[in-house]
């Protein structure tokens, strides 16, 4: 392999520390703003994803809606759309919830992720989508929750 120049110099950067994914860098742990704020959308996602499965496991279904409201007042944050499915026993993905604000009119891309073991965040010019991330070709719980969440 030949090295350029060029080469040389981004890998003595990377090395030496010098080479950002972002060009804002928190000062407290170096960590780039964008990772900080993935996780805190993470931890959002995961938090609305237990009060989901747990009213799934006990049968009620019916209340996600209201679960969903509950937890976007709770949080302050606004969740425009919900989308929330499951396999059921025959094997076949089922929708148990699809909410979606009428006065939101984002278009949510459709976004073929590969396995991972953190949850899926993409991020729009006026929202943030946060998605449910395959392990090993499964959904955990057979559950596949999908929420949009505006800036």
């Amino acid at each position: 392999m030949k090295l350029t120049l060029l080469s040389l110099t981004l890998l003595f950067s990377a090395v030496a520390g010098c080479l950002r994914t972002s060009d804002r860098v928190t000062q407290a742990n170096n960590v780039p703003v964008a990772e900080v704020a993935n996780t805190e959308y993470q931890k959002l996602y995961r938090d609305y994803r237990s009060l989901v499965v747990a009213a799934i496991k006990n049968n009620e279904e019916a209340n996600l809606s209201s679960i969903t409201d509950e937890y976007a007042a709770k949080t302050g944050k606004k969740i425009f759309q919900a989308r929330i499915s499951r396999l059921d026993p025959s094997g076949k993905w089922r929708i148990v919830l699809y909410k979606t604000d009428p006065n939101m009119s984002i278009k949510l891309p459709i976004i073929h992720y590969a396995s991972s073991k953190s949850v899926h965040v993409h991020r729009g010019k006026d929202f943030v989508s946060c998605e449910s991330n395959k392990t090993n070709g499964t959904y955990k719980d057979d559950i596949h929750i999908r929420i949009a969440i505006k800036k």
